[in-house]
């Protein structure tokens, strides 16, 4: 390209900066009149598509949280009133905002911060419990495992000498509770103390 060319380019192109230096005074150039001053960007009250997914996985998960529930399992309950009262219109309106022709994908990054805190707010707490379930599932597998193993003679015969200790220790102890009930002693201090002696 010539420098002819060029000029030819930058000449059809507004190049005015938008400082100006007047008298060693440095200002800003105001744009023209009206050009991004007082302007109101309309929020629709529909759910934007990301509220919608996000509101979907929130609802997953609490489903899944009432499953284990149901089953016994102490799992605690997504925070809907969280979510529903202040997550998801706050969420809806900065993704309406910052996202308005569109399902907010161009920039997962804005969306990720966005909703990340009280989407983690409202799920935290059941996923916490989801996770402990499997694990404590898991270490009762491992110990079924371990204790499914053949024992050898040794072990075994060590086992059964423990119980039958453990018989004899609980059969003497009844025996000692019985001699102290039935001690002569005994009955004439009760004796004594019923007659005022």
């Amino acid at each position: 390209m010539s420098d002819e060319e060029i000029f030819e380019q930058l000449s059809s192109k507004d190049i005015t900066a938008d400082l100006e230096i007047t008298d060693g005074k440095v200002e800003e150039r105001k744009g023209e009149e009206g050009e991004g001053e007082g302007e109101e960007v309309e929020i629709p009250d529909s759910p934007h598509p990301l509220t919608e997914l996000l509101d979907m996985s929130i609802n997953f998960t609490d489903q899944h949280a009432k499953e284990l529930q149901s089953k016994g399992i102490d799992v605690p309950n997504v925070n809907m009133p969280l979510w529903e009262n202040f997550g998801k219109p706050l969420l809806n309106r900065a993704f309406w905002y910052y996202f308005p022709e569109s399902d907010g994908m161009e920039d997962p990054r804005i969306a990720l911060l966005a909703g990340g805190a009280l989407t983690a707010l409202a799920v935290a707490p059941s996923l916490v419990g989801i996770v402990r379930h499997y694990r404590s599932q898991n270490e009762k597998e491992k110990r079924k495992v371990q204790n499914d193993k053949p024992k050898t003679i040794k072990q075994a015969q060590r086992e059964q000498i423990k119980e039958v200790a453990k018989e004899a220790e609980e059969e003497r102890q009844k025996q000692l509770e019985q001699a102290i009930k039935e001690s002569p002693y005994l009955k004439k201090i009760k004796y004594e103390e019923f007659a005022g002696i």
